[in-house]
């Protein structure tokens, strides 16, 4: 995306942990930006410990509550930072996500479990572009960007071939719903803004460890820093001619979907 305007807003979900994190404190050392996070719970201690990270001059953060699973909660979220002065949107990350406790095959993961997921997986991508679109269309950039962190566990060719076995069908099909919208919406959207699905690679985030511990498969986890840099580096470098409504891979290259 372009950065040739003189400050930047970016909007990240999820950014209270992991590679959310990762990603708030690495576009807080860029000089003039303004980074949201927009957090479940701003109570926690983990969303008032933002407060203290590292700020490059001219920089600040805001960290608000926004579930994206909510309807409600998005659109209180959005009508929020008129009182803190923003008007405008250049980049919304799409990152939070939720992930099962524990790797099982599809039937043996609750329906509920299954639903909750593609609430916030699925439906969740759709809420938060519905309701941060008109002040991404309000921004400076000629390009602002809606990138959601995409996964390759929800690819539907990997599904078939590389991940057939990995016990993980129902993350991975709430992701792929949330891997559609995007998609389409890059279709539907007649407008300047950038629209992509961006699959970080694997994250070593305490969930990642979490789930680590049922699986023998390769390690070839990055840090939530190192993650950060590079899906930042991705994002820098996007196009509408190279990225927009493709599904891309932790190297930057198109991804089999």
């Amino acid at each position: 995306m372009s950065s040739s305007i003189e400050s930047s807003i970016v909007f990240i979900t999820g950014g209270n942990r992991g590679l959310g994190r990762g990603l708030v404190s690495t576009y807080l050392l860029r000089p003039a930006t303004t980074v949201i996070a927009g957090v479940r719970n701003p109570l926690h201690e983990l969303a008032q410990s933002l407060q203290q990270l590292p700020v490059a001059s001219g920089s600040r953060i805001i960290v608000i509550e926004a579930d994206v699973a909510s309807t409600p909660s998005m659109q209180t979220a959005i009508q929020s930072l008129a009182s803190q002065g923003i008007d405008r949107l250049d980049l919304v990350i799409a990152n939070a996500a939720l992930t099962p406790s524990k790797l099982e095959p599809l039937l043996s993961t609750p329906s509920a479990d299954i639903e909750q997921m593609t609430r916030t997986n699925g439906l969740g991508i759709l809420n938060l572009y519905r309701e941060t679109q008109p002040l991404l269309l309000n921004s400076a950039s000629p390009t602002p960007a809606f990138v959601h962190m995409a996964a390759l566990t929800g690819s539907n060719k990997l599904a078939q071939t590389a991940l057939k076995s990995f016990p993980m069908g129902a993350f991975g099909g709430s992701k792929a719903l949330g891997h559609f919208f995007v998609t389409k919406l890059a279709g539907e959207e007649q407008n300047q803004v950038l629209i992509f699905n961006l699959d970080p690679g694997e994250v070593r985030s305490e969930t990642y460890l979490q789930l680590r511990g049922d699986y023998r498969g390769d390690d070839r986890s990055r840090s939530p820093e190192e993650s950060a840099k590079n899906v930042c580096k991705i994002i820098d470098g996007a196009t509408k001619e190279s990225c927009h409504g493709k599904f891309l891979n932790e190297e930057g290259a198109e991804a089999p979907f």
